[in-house]
C-alpha cells in the first residue's frame, strides 16, 4: 500500500483505528526466509463469515510488492485468522493423593494432579465436606491441572480423610482417600491418687493417658510445686534425675519434705513428640513438734502491780503450737517443770501477771509443744523481769520510711529491753513539711512496729522521729529522718483562658499556669488534647514544658500543622511522670480553608474514541480531610513531552468539573504528552499529581461524506441543513454564512446528531437567507463543503417587526404589540425578551432587549453563595466579595446578573453589624462595577433601583447603610473611597460639636453641599456618621422616571437626568427629621438652552424608593434663586438621593377658529377702507383731532397686524 494510504483501512465499513505499521528494511522479498522481520499488528475480533478490508479511497489497489525490489521503504499489509480448537472430555485423575503423617504445628501438603477440557473446577474435600481456603493453590499448563491442598500449622482438626475432585461440563471424578494423621503429645494422664502422707512424705499414683498421640509414652515428669508455683528441685523414688522426678512408672514416692507445708503435684507424660499437659493437685504434710525454741523471750513490768511476758513462735512452728509458762521466785539451779510453778497453758504468744508487790523481780520459762500429737518442743532460756517502771531511757531504734505518693509507710524496732523501764504502751509520731508548712503527730499503739502516715502532700520532704512510752511518760524522741512523697499527677485541671487563630492551621493557647503545690511533682509537660470533629479525628500531642513560653501568671503554646478547615475541640492535661491530671475545659475553634494538601491519586490517561487526537482521563477523588475546604474542581495541566530532551512544550491547562474524569481532545496526532492533575478549590490550586505520559496515534486528515442541500423555505417554516465528515483529531465544525461565520446567534440551533452535524432554524425569515456551508478542520486540512442556498419567501410583512440577529441572539418574526423570546447569548442561561412596539403610523419596531432572566456562568454559582451566607454567615463574607469583585470587573453583565449580585449584596449588608475599610472597599468595587457604563442595557426593566421582595431594599439604600458601619479608626475623621463609576466619603461626627451646619466641596465633580442641623432635636442616639456618595455615570443607568407621588407624574413631559446623582445621610437614622435643610449646587450636564421645539423646565428632585411608589420626586424640594443655566442650586428639607431634572413638554398648538378668521378678514378689509378713505379725502377731514385719530389708527394696524402674523406661529401655551 502506498505510504499516505497506509491509514484510513475499512474493515466491514468500519474504520480501523488501531492497526501499526513497521518498516521492511530495503533488498527483501516475500520469499526470503533468511531474514526475519517482526511485524506491528492489531488483533480485531470478528465472527466467522464474509468480511470486506479495504481503504477509504476506493482507487487504492493492493498488491503484494507495492514499490518493487530495491526501495527503501515499503508497508505492507497482513491479514490473518487465527483459529483455536479445543478438544472436549471429561476430568481423569493422573496422580491420586498420598496418605502423609505431619508433627503438629509443622508444614506439610497433599497433591492431586489430572487432565481435562474444558479446564475443570477442582474441590478439596475432608471427611466429606468441601474445603474452602486460601491454601488451595494450581497451575494449568496445556490441559493439565497441577494441585496442592498446604496444611500450615498442622493441628488436630486437620487430621482426617482427604479427597480431591475435578469438575467440568462433561463430567467429574473424585481421588483415593489419603489419610492425614497429625503426631503430637500424649493427653492427661487418669485417676491420680495421693496418699501415705506423713510430715515428711507422700505416694502418688496414676493411670497412663486415654490417648498416646498416636506415639509410645517414653516417661512421667512429677512436678513438685510451691506455693508460689515454683517448682522444687527434688528428687523423688526412682527418678533418673537427681533434682528432678522423671520416671518410667506409673507410681512414686516423697520421703524428704518439710512438716505442716502445702504443696502442688503435676503429672504429665512424655512421648518422641513432646511433653502433654498436666493437672495440678494440692498435697498437705502432717504435724510435726516444733523446731527450736520460743523467741524474744521478755518480761518488763506494765505497771508497780502488773507484769508481762511476751515471746515468738519458734522459728519451724511445724504445726499448730502451744506453749507453758513456768515460773520462778529465784534463778532455778536446774529448772524442770517439777520444780517451777506453771502459770500459763495456751495458744497465746503472752500473758500478764497481776496483783503483785513493788519491785519484785521473778525468773521465767517458756516450754513449746504440737497440739495435735502432744510433741513437746525445745525451752526456752530462763529469763528474769521486774515491775519497776519508768519513762523509756531511748527511742525506738532503726527507723526507717517507705515513701508513697499521699502516706509514708514507716517501720521500727522498740528500744532495747534494758532501756524500755516497763512495757510500751504507745509510740508518737511526729512530722513536719517545712515547705508548705504542714505538722502532724500520730500516736499508735506500743505493740506495733509499723504504721502509714496517710493524707500527705505528693513530691514533699518530711521531718520525721519517733518517740516511746511507758505508763510512766515518753522517754526520748529519735533523731529525724526525712523522707521525700513521691510524685502524684497534679491535683486541679488546668483552665484554659484564650484561644485565637494564629493563621489557617495554627493556634495559639493561653492558660493560667498551675502552683507549685498544685503540680504535686515535677511538671514535664502537657497533653494537647484535639478533637477534630469535621473529620472524626482525635490527636493526642504531647508538648514538654520548654515548649511552652510564659508571660507572667499565664503560659501561651503555639500549635501548627493543624488540618485545614477542620473544627476543633480543644482541650488539655498537665502531667508529671506519675501520669496526667483530669482533662482542662473545652474550647471549640475553627481552621480556615488553604490550597488542597495532596494531589489526586492513581491518574490514568487512554486512548478515546478518537485515538490521535482524545485521552480520556481519571483519577481518584482527593479524602475529605486533605480537601483543605470545598474541592470545586480539578486544573489539568498537560504538554507535548520529548523524550530525548525530557522537556515540555506547549503547557496547556484545562479546569473540569467536580469530578473524576475528564476528556482532553484536540490533541495532537502521534505525540507524546505528559499529563498532571491538580485539585482547586475556593482557596486556590494544590498539588499537581505525579507526571503520567500518553501518546496519541496517528490522525485522519478531514473528509467530507456529506453536504447540506438547497433549500426554499416560505417565512415560518422550520428548516435543517446538514453535513457530515470525519477524520482525527477531532473535526472542527464552522457553519459558513455568506462567506462569513455565522452569527454566535444559531449557536443553540446547531446540534451533532448520529454524526451529522445539523443547522435547524425555526420561524425561519428573510433575514436568514443566504448560501450556508460546513466548515472541516483539524490538525492536518481544512475542508469545505459545497454552498447551499437557503431561499426565503415571506408574503406578510405589515404589522410585524422581521426576523433580526442582533447582540448573539436571534428574534423571531413577531406581531406588533407581542413581547417576544429569544434564548440568552450562547453559554448564558436563561430567556431574552423584546417587544415588538408601534413605531409611527406606518411602521413598527423592536424595543432594547431585557436580559433580565440572562445569566452568566459566574452568576449561576451566586446561588449557592447565598445558601453558603445563611450557613456560615459573617465567615463567608470575604469569600463572596471576592468572587464579586473578580465576576464583575471589566465585564459586560446581564439582567439576570445584576439581580442575583443585588440580592447577594443586601444578604451581606443584613449580615454585616461593623465593616472593615477593607470590606467596604470590596462591596463598593462591587457596586461600581456594577453601575459601568457597559451595563447600561442591563439595568432596565424590572424596576432593578427599586425595593422587590426578591431583591431586599433598593440598593442605592443598602450600598450608603452598609457604608455606614464603617469602622473609622480613633485616629481618622474619615473614611473615603473613589472609582471610575463613584466617590464616596464617611466622615465622624463628633457628638460634642456645637456646629449647625455640615459642609462638604467635591472639586472632581464640582460639587458643594450644605446641612444645616436642627441641635435643639437631640436625638437618642445622636448621629455620629454623614455618608455622602456622589455618582458619576449613575444618571446613565437610572431610569428617568416621576414618582406616582410626583405633581409632575402625569403632565405628559419627558424627564430626563440633567445632573449627578448625590447620596446623602446620616447614621444612626431617626424617625424625626434632623436638619432644617439640605443645600446642594451641580453644574448641569446640558446647559439650559431651548431644545427644539420643547419646553423645559429645570426641577429638583429626589429618588423614592418603596413597594407603593419608585422614581423622581421633586416633592420637598426646590429651585433656589441663585440657580442658573449652568449650575443647579437646591434646597430640600431632607437628606436622600438628589439630582436635578429636565422637564420637557411637547407644544400644544392652537388652532384658529372660524369666528376669528371671519373677524380678522372683516378687521383687515374694514382698515384698507379706512385707508383708502384717507388717502382720497384727506384734504376733507384736516385737523389736530384728525391728526389724532390717524396716528392711533397707524398704531392699531401695526398692532393687528403683528397679533394676527403671531398667532399661527406661535406653537405653546
Amino acid at each position: 500500500i502506498q505510504d499516505n494510504y497506509k491509514h484510513q483501512l475499512l474493515l466491514d465499513g468500519v474504520l480501523l483505528n488501531n492497526v501499526q505499521w513497521k518498516e521492511i528494511p530495503g533488498n527483501i522479498t516475500l520469499n526470503d526466509t533468511s531474514i526475519s522481520v517482526t511485524y506491528a499488528f492489531a488483533t480485531i475480533k470478528i465472527s466467522s463469515g464474509h468480511h470486506v478490508l479495504h481503504h477509504i479511497n476506493k482507487n487504492v489497489e493492493f498488491g503484494a510488492v507495492q514499490y518493487g525490489f530495491g526501495q527503501a521503504t515499503a508497508y505492507g499489509l497482513l491479514v490473518g485468522i487465527k483459529l483455536n480448537y479445543t478438544a472436549k472430555y471429561p476430568p481423569r485423575i493422573s496422580q491420586q493423593p498420598q496418605n502423609i503423617v505431619i508433627v503438629i504445628n509443622k508444614d506439610s501438603f497433599l497433591e492431586c494432579n489430572g487432565t481435562a477440557s474444558p479446564n475443570p473446577v477442582i474441590v478439596w474435600r475432608k471427611d466429606g465436606s468441601p474445603i474452602r481456603r486460601e491454601t488451595i493453590s494450581y497451575d494449568l499448563n496445556n490441559f493439565f491441572l497441577y494441585s496442592r491442598l498446604n496444611i500450615s500449622h498442622a493441628k488436630v482438626v486437620d487430621e482426617g480423610v482427604y479427597q480431591c475432585e475435578f469438575t467440568n461440563i462433561d463430567g467429574s471424578t473424585i481421588s483415593n482417600n489419603a489419610t492425614v494423621t497429625i503426631y503430637r503429645p500424649p493427653e492427661l494422664v487418669r485417676n491420680v491418687k495421693i496418699y501415705n502422707i506423713t510430715a515428711f512424705g507422700f505416694e502418688i499414683s496414676w493411670l497412663p493417658p486415654s490417648f498416646n498421640g498416636h506415639q509410645p509414652i517414653i516417661n512421667y515428669n512429677v512436678y513438685l510445686l510451691d506455693e508460689q508455683n515454683k517448682t522444687l528441685a527434688l528428687r523423688c523414688e526412682t527418678s533418673f534425675n537427681q533434682n528432678q522426678c522423671i520416671i518410667n512408672e506409673t507410681k512414686t514416692r516423697y520421703t524428704e519434705l518439710k512438716p505442716y507445708t502445702l504443696y502442688y503435684i503435676k503429672i504429665t507424660a512424655i512421648n518422641v513428640i513432646g511433653e502433654g499437659l498436666g493437672h495440678i493437685f494440692p498435697v498437705e504434710t502432717d504435724e510435726y513438734y516444733p523446731s527450736g525454741p520460743p523467741e524474744s523471750v521478755i518480761a518488763l513490768g506494765y505497771n508497780q502491780t502488773v507484769m508481762e511476758v511476751e515471746w515468738e513462735p519458734p522459728l519451724n512452728p511445724n504445726g499448730i503450737v502451744g506453749y507453758q509458762l513456768y515460773q520462778w521466785t529465784s534463778l532455778p539451779v536446774n529448772p524442770t517443770p517439777d520444780n517451777g510453778k506453771l502459770i500459763y497453758d495456751g495458744t497465746e504468744n503472752h500473758y500478764f501477771i497481776y496483783h503483785m508487790h513493788s519491785n519484785i523481780t521473778l525468773y521465767f520459762q517458756i516450754v513449746p509443744y504440737n497440739i495435735k500429737y502432744n510433741l513437746f518442743g525445745n525451752r526456752s532460756h530462763i529469763i528474769n523481769g521486774s515491775n519497776f517502771v519508768s519513762v523509756p531511757r531511748s527511742y525506738p531504734r532503726n527507723l526507717q520510711g517507705i515513701p508513697a505518693s499521699f502516706s509514708i509507710r514507716l517501720h521500727w524496732y522498740p528500744p532495747a529491753i534494758y532501756d524500755r523501764n516497763g512495757v510500751i504502751m504507745v509510740n508518737s509520731i511526729s512530722y513536719n513539711a517545712r515547705r508548705w508548712n504542714v505538722n502532724g503527730i500520730a500516736i499508735v499503739d506500743g505493740q506495733i512496729r509499723s504504721y502509714t502516715i496517710p493524707n500527705l502532700d505528693a513530691y514533699t520532704n518530711y521531718s520525721i522521729s519517733i518517740k516511746a512510752a511507758t505508763t510512766v511518760g515518753y522517754g526520748p524522741s529519735s533523731p529525724p529522718i526525712i523522707v521525700t512523697t513521691k510524685q502524684a499527677v497534679p491535683r486541679v485541671p488546668l483552665v484554659i483562658q484564650n484561644i485565637f487563630l494564629v493563621n489557617n492551621n495554627t493556634i495559639s493557647l493561653e492558660w493560667k499556669a498551675m502552683a507549685p503545690r498544685d503540680i504535686q511533682g515535677v511538671l514535664i509537660g502537657y497533653y494537647l488534647l484535639l478533637d477534630n470533629t469535621r473529620f472524626g479525628l482525635f490527636e493526642n500531642q504531647t508538648i514538654y514544658q520548654n515548649q511552652t513560653n510564659t508571660t507572667g501568671s499565664f503560659r501561651q503554646l503555639v500549635v501548627s500543622n493543624l488540618t485545614y478547615f477542620s473544627s476543633y475541640k480543644v482541650s488539655m492535661q498537665a502531667f508529671t511522670i506519675v501520669g496526667p491530671n483530669t482533662q482542662s475545659n473545652i474550647l471549640a475553634i475553627n481552621t480556615l480553608k488553604s490550597v488542597p494538601s495532596v494531589a489526586p491519586l492513581n491518574l490514568t490517561a487512554i486512548p478515546g474514541p478518537y485515538p490521535g487526537s482524545m485521552a480520556n482521563l481519571t483519577w481518584n477523588a482527593i479524602p475529605a480531610i486533605y480537601q483543605n475546604g470545598i474541592v470545586t474542581g480539578y486544573r489539568i495541566r498537560y504538554a507535548i513531552y520529548s523524550y530525548k530532551d525530557q522537556t515540555e512544550e506547549g503547557v496547556t491547562y484545562e479546569y473540569a468539573d467536580n469530578k473524576t474524569e475528564h476528556a482532553l481532545i484536540y490533541l495532537l496526532p502521534a505525540r507524546n504528552y505528559s499529563i498532571r492533575v491538580a485539585a482547586v478549590n475556593l482557596v486556590g490550586t494544590g498539588n499537581y499529581s505525579n507526571m503520567i505520559l500518553h501518546h496519541t496515534s496517528d490522525g485522519v486528515p478531514p473528509n467530507i461524506t456529506e453536504v447540506p442541500e438547497n433549500v426554499f423555505a416560505i417565512a415560518g417554516d422550520n428548516v435543517t441543513l446538514r453535513c457530515k465528515g470525519f477524520g482525527d483529531p477531532i473535526l472542527k465544525v464552522q457553519w459558513i454564512k455568506n462567506d462569513l461565520k455565522i452569527d454566535p446567534g444559531y449557536e443553540r440551533s446547531i446540534k451533532v446528531e448520529n454524526g451529522y452535524n445539523i443547522l435547524r432554524i425555526i420561524n425561519v425569515g428573510l433575514v436568514d437567507a443566504g448560501k450556508y456551508r460546513c466548515q472541516f478542520s483539524n490538525y492536518f486540512a481544512t475542508n469545505t463543503t459545497p454552498n447551499a442556498q437557503l431561499s426565503v419567501q415571506d408574503n406578510r410583512t405589515t404589522g410585524f417587526c422581521p426576523t433580526q440577529v442582533v447582540n448573539s441572539m436571534r428574534w423571531v418574526k413577531t406581531r406588533r404589540n407581542t413581547t417576544a423570546t429569544s434564548d440568552c447569548p450562547p453559554k448564558i442561561t436563561g430567556h431574552a425578551l423584546r417587544l415588538c412596539k408601534l413605531n409611527n403610523p406606518t411602521g413598527q419596531n423592536w424595543d432594547t432587549i431585557d436580559t433580565s432572566d440572562c445569566t452568566s456562568p459566574n452568576f449561576i454559582t451566586l446561588d449557592d453563595m447565598g445558601r453558603r451566607l445563611d450557613k456560615e454567615g459573617l465567615a463567608a463574607i470575604e469569600d463572596v466579595l471576592d468572587f464579586l469583585v473578580s465576576s464583575s470587573t471589566n465585564i459586560t453583565l446581564y439582567g439576570g446578573d445584576l439581580m442575583k449580585a443585588i440580592t447577594i449584596l443586601n444578604k451581606i449588608n443584613t449580615l454585616s453589624i461593623t465593616v472593615s475599610t477593607i470590606r467596604l472597599e470590596k462591596y463598593l468595587t462591587v457596586y461600581s462595577n456594577l453601575l459601568d457604563s457597559r451595563n447600561r442595557d442591563a439595568w432596565k426593566y424590572r424596576n432593578k433601583f427599586c425595593n422587590n421582595s426578591i431583591q431586599g431594599s433598593s440598593i442605592i439604600h443598602a450600598v450608603q447603610d452598609f457604608a455606614s458601619r464603617v469602622d473609622i479608626k480613633s485616629n481618622l475623621d474619615l473614611v473615603a473611597f473613589s472609582s471610575e463609576n463613584l466617590v464616596l466619603e464617611v466622615h465622624r461626627l463628633k457628638t460634642s460639636s456645637s456646629s449647625k451646619v455640615l459642609s462638604w466641596v467635591n472639586t472632581d465633580f464640582n460639587i458643594t453641599m450644605d446641612l444645616q442641623l436642627i441641635l435643639s432635636d437631640r436625638r437618642n442616639p445622636p448621629a455620629d456618621k454623614w455618608v455622602i456618595i456622589a455618582y458619576n455615570r449613575l444618571q446613565d443607568v437610572i431610569p428617568a422616571t416621576a414618582s406616582s407621588a410626583s405633581q409632575h407624574a402625569f403632565l405628559g413631559g419627558l424627564l430626563a437626568i440633567n445632573t449627578k446623582i448625590i447620596s446623602t445621610s446620616l447614621y444612626p437614622p431617626s424617625q424625626n427629621n434632623e436638619i432644617k435643610n439640605m443645600t446642594y449646587s451641580v453644574p448641569y450636564n446640558y446647559p439650559l438652552l431651548r431644545l427644539g421645539n420643547f419646553s423645559i423646565a429645570s426641577i429638583c428632585t429626589h429618588w423614592i424608593s418603596s413597594s407603593k411608589s419608585c422614581g423622581w420626586s421633586e416633592n420637598d424640594c426646590r429651585l433656589k434663586d441663585e440657580a442658573n443655566i449652568t449650575h443647579a442650586t437646591c434646597i430640600c428639607n431632607h437628606t436622600d438621593t438628589v439630582a436635578t431634572t429636565l422637564m420637557m413638554f411637547l407644544p400644544r398648538n392652537i388652532h384658529l377658529s372660524g369666528f376669528t378668521y371671519a373677524a380678522c378678514i372683516f378687521c383687515s378689509l374694514a382698515i384698507v377702507i379706512t385707508f383708502i378713505c384717507h388717502i382720497v379725502y384727506w384734504q376733507l377731514i384736516q385737523g389736530t383731532f384728525t391728526f389724532i385719530n390717524l396716528n392711533i389708527f397707524f398704531a392699531v394696524l401695526v398692532s393687528n397686524i403683528t397679533v394676527i402674523i403671531g398667532i399661527p406661529t406661535t406653537l405653546s401655551a
